[in-house]
Order: structure tokens, then sequence, then C-alpha cells
């Protein structure tokens, strides 16, 4: 398979590997990329319409994912593909959204541009729509191109990221149904995916999606294997006054050294937190800690 580009946040994508033999998420049974108008497509379709389109054996698709922060739950949407699927061993499975690459009058679309027209095609909900079209816009590079072996051809398909942060987005895009051509929508949960056989779903979405939950989902991955709750985010912690090593604090008439890396939960140092050091003639109390920036800073009293 090959993997490439980067991945969500920049992340440094794969190298690429060929595979002798797979699916795509373009039809198999072509034999001339973009030019057998007798074959379908990915989505059931004809290969060439009206509107000057032709169907190459490339895709692009998406993973539309969700993690609710309080429950520790991630969620995913699919499409199931529909019972009159141009593929027929994969009608009524699960599987990502998206579609073929086509040929717009005698021009092929790059992956992204071909997944936006997808996205119009296929989610009904306009509001839904727009919150995957903002997303992908925001994130635009593909987390991996997946490279199979179709007809003695290669196929290339394109895979995103489509990561929701808010709860009312997830909401409209969850709620939105697709289009018949797409098949019916459906939304998962990351326990369900890992522990669905890899026959449940079309082309090789389990893998795809296998490999996504152990990179961005690691904890979650391995929770769901054992069949355990879902790991919850911990509120952040506030970070506690800290003195550097070896630091000298002055107290009236007294020098006291902190113990090395010794931390202040919560308080400024006080003279109760160091051990007896050496007398000192100095009258003020200096207090170097370290601030929630990681900067030494001094506070003086009288």
């Amino acid at each position: 398979m090959a993997e490439g580009s980067s991945g969500e946040g920049g992340e440094a994508g794969q190298s690429a590997e060929s595979e002798d033999s797979g699916s795509s998420h373009a039809d198999e049974n072509k034999t001339e990329p973009g030019y057998d108008n007798d074959s379908t497509n990915s989505t059931g379709n004809h290969n060439a319409d009206n509107s000057g389109q032709v169907d190459t054996l490339d895709g692009a698709i998406a993973i539309i994912s969700y993690e609710d922060k309080k429950t520790g739950q991630v969620y995913f949407k699919l499409e199931v593909k529909p019972a009159d699927y141009g593929i027929p061993e994969y009608a009524n499975r699960d599987s990502l959204i998206g579609g073929t690459i086509a040929v717009m009058n005698g021009r092929k679309e790059g992956g992204l541009e071909a997944l936006l027209r997808e996205i119009g095609e296929e989610v009904k909900n306009e509001d839904a729509q727009e919150v995957i079209i903002s997303y992908l816009e925001r994130n635009p590079v593909p987390y991996i191109t997946k490279t199979v072996n179709v007809g003695g051809q290669p196929s290339l398909t394109e895979v995103y990221l489509v990561h929701i942060t808010d709860a009312e987005e997830w909401e409209k895009v969850a709620r939105s149904p697709l289009t018949h051509d797409a098949g019916p929508s459906k939304i998962l949960t990351l326990e369900e995916i890992i522990n669905k056989p890899e026959d449940d779903f079309a082309f090789d979405d389990k893998w795809i999606y296998e490999k996504y939950i152990k990179e961005k989902f690691p904890e979650h991955y391995n929770a769901a294997l054992q069949g355990l709750p879902m790991p919850v985010a911990s509120a952040p912690q506030l970070k506690p006054y800290a003195v550097p090593k070896k630091a000298i604090i002055d107290f009236p008439h007294t020098h006291y050294l902190p113990e090395a890396n010794e931390l202040h939960h919560g308080h400024p140092p006080s003279k109760a937190d160091y051990s007896l050091g050496h007398s000192s003639k100095s009258s003020t109390y200096r207090s170097p800690q370290m601030d929630y920036s990681g900067d030494l800073y001094i506070r003086r009293a009288a």
C-alpha cells in the first residue's frame, strides 16, 4: 500500500509501498482509467454522464470522527453501500464516505476537489456539508494515499481526515442523512469498529480505520481490545511553584538553601520549606520561583 503525504496537524506521512492486489474506492472492472463508459463507478453510477464526467480508477474518501471529551467515547460517521451498489460484493457493507476521482470535461480532478464534490453530492444537509468542508479546507493534505493493483493497473485512493472538535458541529454531521447513491448513514463507536470483522467493511476500510485509531487514539485502541471503558481526558492541572536547583532564599539574617528540585504546590516558598543554611545580614525576603511560563522572577518583601 502506498502511504504518502502528511497527516493531521502536519503529521509526517509514511513512505510508499506497492500492493499487488486489492480493492480501491474506484471500480475494479475498468480496464482503461477514465474511459470505459460501459462500467460502473464506486458510487454505483455509470462511468460517464451528461455533464461530461468520466470516472477514473482513483478515489478520495474521508475519515469523519468526533471525540466526546466528557465520556472519552469516539464516534465515526460512515455510509452503508446500497443494495444496488456497482460492485456487488461490497453491497450492504460499511464504508468510508467519498467516491471516485473523475475527469471533468477532459481535466482530471485533484483528490481534495473530488472529495469536496462527493460531500456536496452525498451529504443531504447543507449545514453538515459546510461543517465537513470547513474541516477539509483547514486540513487539505491527505492522511495517506492507498495504492492497489486493479486489473493490472495502479489505483490510488486518497484518505483525508475530518476530526470534528465541536459538539454542535458533530450533531449536524451525525444527524444528516446521505443520498441513495451513497447509501444509508451510520454512526459507529471506536469499539464497534475495532471489534467488527473485516468482512463487514467494503474495500480495505477496516485496515484504514485501525491504522488511524492506533495512531490518533492509542489508549482507546488498547481499551477497546480489552473491553475496558474509554479513557477520559483529565482536566488541565495548574503547575506548582518550583524553586530552581541551588537557588538561595534570603530571610532576615539567615540563608536557607532549598533541596534540589523541591516543589511547592500551590503556595510561595516559606522559611519552613527549607533547611537551615548559614547566617546573613540581609534584611529582605527574596523568593526566586518558576512562574507558569517557566521564567524566573523575584518577589521582594520587607
